[in-house]
């Protein structure tokens, strides 16, 4: 909202109007226009307003021609009475989509049989940008495979080196009656402990810096030239970037690092239990 006030449920005439349209047609709070549409009688109608509030979306085909009215002034104007096109529901969380959808459909199903009505999410609404955020989504996973395989290569290097600089130890172990496997076991459970410790003060160390540093979001404006054209598929982009801390999300990360930890241990746990007790006892540190 750049002035005045959102509509209240009994305004009669009033407009809340995108600020471009505004600027260009010189209005401001107070100021009264008309506007033209066709009817429902398919007769051209004019219907006088007066604006009550200025919006802006940050998307330009919407601040230039988009005007806020209530439903009555629209039905008396119009003669559509309470009739309407769309129904948007907005929810707290994008989780709930599907069943939400569900529900209205049963709710529905007889205008949607007959083809008075269909429920559609927002991915069927808009899928240039449901498009967008799954082709962002797959970046961000190939990013974090990249990651993954650094992380797995360092474990393999630390837990490596540790097997070829403890060939006495391992000897020395299985001189005392310690199996191959068990040898190699001992080795999978310090490569899995390593994994664990550090992927759990890792995941600890990035959300308190997260948070301390980004808690209240990364404002990116500081890094663009226009910021009223921040826009994707016609929809707006909050320049303010806030960081959602999911406990699912946290979790599937530490479970990677594990999962990782396992996998790169494994050949330096083979290196392990394959170790030739007489050459071993002859290492020298």
């Amino acid at each position: 909202m750049v002035e005045g006030r959102y509509l209240e449920p009994d305004d009669r005439l009033a407009a809340y109007v995108g600020a471009d349209l505004a600027r260009s047609l010189g209005l401001e709070i107070g100021s009264r226009f008309v506007v033209q549409a066709q009817g429902a009688d398919g007769e051209i109608t004019g219907q006088l307003l007066h604006v009550t509030g200025i919006f802006r979306s940050r998307v330009s085909a919407i601040d230039q021609a988009t005007i806020h009215i209530t439903l009555a002034t629209a039905g008396e104007w119009l003669g559509s009475g309470s009739d309407v096109t769309n129904v948007a529901v907005v929810l707290q969380s994008s989780d709930r989509i599907r069943s939400v959808s569900d529900r209205l459909a049963v709710a529905l199903a007889e205008p949607v049989e007959r083809g008075e009505a269909r429920v559609v999410g927002w991915r069927e609404a808009n899928p240039v940008l449901a498009a967008g955020i799954a082709i962002d989504e797959f970046g961000n996973y190939v990013i974090q495979g990249f990651l993954f395989v650094i992380i797995a290569f360092g474990i393999v290097n630390t837990v490596l080196m540790s097997v070829m600089h403890r060939q006495r130890e391992f000897g020395v172990l299985q001189a005392q009656g310690l199996t191959p496997g068990q040898t190699g076991a001992v080795v999978l459970i310090e490569g899995l402990t390593l994994s664990a410790a550090s992927g759990l003060v890792g995941v600890g160390l990035g959300l308190l810096g997260t948070w301390y540093f980004f808690g209240d979001g990364l404002d990116t404006s500081v890094f663009m030239q226009d910021i009223d054209e921040l826009t994707f598929a016609g929809a707006a982009v909050d320049p303010i970037i806030v960081p959602i801390f999911g406990v699912r999300r946290i979790a599937q990360i530490v479970a990677f690092i594990l999962g990782i930890g396992i996998l790169a241990s494994v050949y330096p746990a083979l290196r392990a239990a394959r170790v030739n007790v007489t050459e071993a006892m002859k290492f020298d540190r």
